[in-house]
């Protein structure tokens, strides 16, 4: 491909030192973090410098030219993603950009990660070619970890070999290294109690006898990493101490929580946590801020019961989210709460890749790397929607009861979180009536003898039943197509059978694959 271009910023040489300076993540990445946390929300949740900016001769962005000729087109850049996010031309059609950096740190757009703009600092313009193209392909930021997070331009060829297109088929490359052996936090993976002074390494210790508030020490780290979602099926994942979801925090009103988070040297972007059990800014989000390397602390009071969602809200709030960073934290009244016999964790959330959402589960192993897609994120039709960060984690030797703990006539909780980030989750018990449920989280307003609870995106209940009939039991969102991508968990339970309540008496053995008896 060509590359003819017009630059109107900074010389090659200038721009291959400020490319350097990002991807070492050296001191540049303070000033961008104080810049950052003073509009941060703002900026992801506003959208202002996301305005659609005019296509010169492609119209809105997806009507081709004519073959052999040039089209161009003005992209803005801004934390994570382009905007336009792709084009239409025939095959034979050189593109240009005007491109412009409208966020808050340096990116560039390069074809095929090659051949485009220079490193734009914020403010800066370029006019530039990113070639002639006879087949479609892709154009991204080639900072570290900025594709990840979405910074994607697609050039679709129309009446050319396009494979590789979001929402046009897709090839993924091969099934890249694990560095995470087990993305999937175990639904048992909890703390037994609010009463733990320490969270370090995902493990909760030091409890104390309670005579009133106490002081809750948690440390939390970055992993940036990346795990089989099915066998032969790799992602890239942004996680809190190296699982889906992170470590639950469990305390009572009153109790203050000394938190810190650190961003290894190694990682790609800066992080941070917004709790919605906090009050005040960004629920600690603008305060928590840690750029690679770095360390960030906040201390806080909890004022407020309930079940909260925490997750990162760095800038681009919904990518991080995507990436699997969230968890719950758990904030009982004074009192404590009612004893049961089993507690389990409970995460519901989706992820989004090349792959699209037309897929079933069971076609997508061994199919290689998925990237991420911002795509159909914003599009809102996930590849995978899951509990507990992959298909299949609360199932097999993950199905809660597994183990055998739980016997007929137990009391269960069920923490369910859903951290979207898109949609709304119907959380049902197949077989189960939900004796209690805390709405919306609230500790404070309870349903009785519910069949199906709605979990907003961003929210939680907590749920309580008594297993009264031996058997297995489905975790589903009864939006029931959600299974074919993977959204399914089970509940096992032991003991004698029931007649008086379940007395089975005539049905078709051979219905599911079984013999008939006749």
């Amino acid at each position: 491909m060509d590359d003819v271009s017009e630059r109107s910023t900074t010389d090659d040489a200038d721009s291959e030192q400020e490319s350097d300076a990002v991807n070492s993540g050296s001191s540049g990445w303070s000033a961008i973090a104080i810049a950052i946390a003073a509009v941060a929300l703002v900026v992801s949740f506003t959208g202002i410098a996301f305005a659609m900016r005019a296509i010169d001769e492609a119209g809105d962005g997806t009507e081709p030219t004519s073959a052999g000729g040039t089209v161009t087109v003005d992209v803005s850049m801004t934390e994570f993603s382009y905007e336009p996010s792709f084009i239409e031309v025939p095959a034979g059609t050189e593109v240009v950009v005007n491109v412009t950096n409208d966020g808050l740190m340096p990116h560039d757009l390069k074809a095929n990660g090659d051949t485009g703009s220079a490193l734009l600092d914020p403010g800066q313009s370029e006019t530039v070619s990113l070639g002639t193209f006879d087949e479609s392909a892709i154009a991204w930021c080639t900072v570290a970890g900025h594709r990840e997070a979405g910074m994607e331009f697609e050039i679709v060829v129309t009446g050319g070999e396009t494979t590789s297109v979001a929402g046009r088929g897709f090839e993924a490359e091969d099934a890249h290294e694990v560095t995470i052996d087990d993305i999937s936090l175990a639904a048992t993976s909890m703390p037994d109690s609010a009463d733990y002074t320490l969270y370090e390494d995902g493990v909760a210790s030091k409890p104390v006898e309670r005579n009133g508030p106490i002081d809750i020490e948690a440390h939390f780290s970055i992993v940036e990493g990346t795990a089989e979602m099915l066998e032969g099926t790799t992602m890239d994942f942004w996680t809190f101490d190296g699982a889906i979801p992170g470590s639950m925090i469990r305390a009572r009103v009153g109790d203050r929580l000394d938190f810190s988070l650190h961003n290894p040297e190694d990682s790609h972007i800066p992080h941070n946590v917004d709790f919605h059990a906090v009050t005040g800014p960004g629920g600690g989000a603008v305060a928590l801020d840690a750029s690679p390397g770095a360390t960030s602390n906040l201390k806080v009071q909890l004022t407020k019961p309930g079940v909260f969602l925490y997750h990162c809200a760095f800038p681009d709030v919904p990518t991080h989210l995507s990436h699997g960073m969230y968890g719950l934290i758990v904030v009982e009244p004074e009192e404590g709460l009612p004893p049961v016999d089993h507690e389990f964790y409970v995460m519901q959330s989706e992820f989004y890749t090349e792959a699209g959402g037309t897929e079933h589960i069971d076609d997508l192993d061994g199919v290689g790397h998925l990237e991420f897609s911002g795509s159909y994120a914003r599009s809102e039709d996930p590849t995978f929607m899951v509990f507990n960060g992959k298909p299949g984690a609360l199932t097999g030797p993950g199905a809660l009861g597994a183990d055998g703990s739980i016997e007929a006539g137990d009391t269960v909780r069920l923490y369910v979180g859903n951290a979207g980030p898109n949609l709304v989750s119907s959380f049902h018990v197949i077989g189960e009536i939900l004796d209690k449920v805390y709405v919306e989280g609230s500790f404070d307003l309870v349903n009785t003898n519910v069949q199906t609870t709605l979990i907003p995106a961003g929210g939680a209940v907590a749920v309580e039943f008594t297993v009264d009939v031996p058997g297995d039991y489905l975790l589903v969102d009864h939006a029931l197509f959600r299974t074919h991508k993977g959204l399914a968990g089970i509940l096992s339970a032991t003991g004698e059978p029931r007649p008086d309540l379940y007395d089975p008496q005539t049905f078709s053995t051979d219905a599911r694959g079984g013999e008939s008896e006749g």
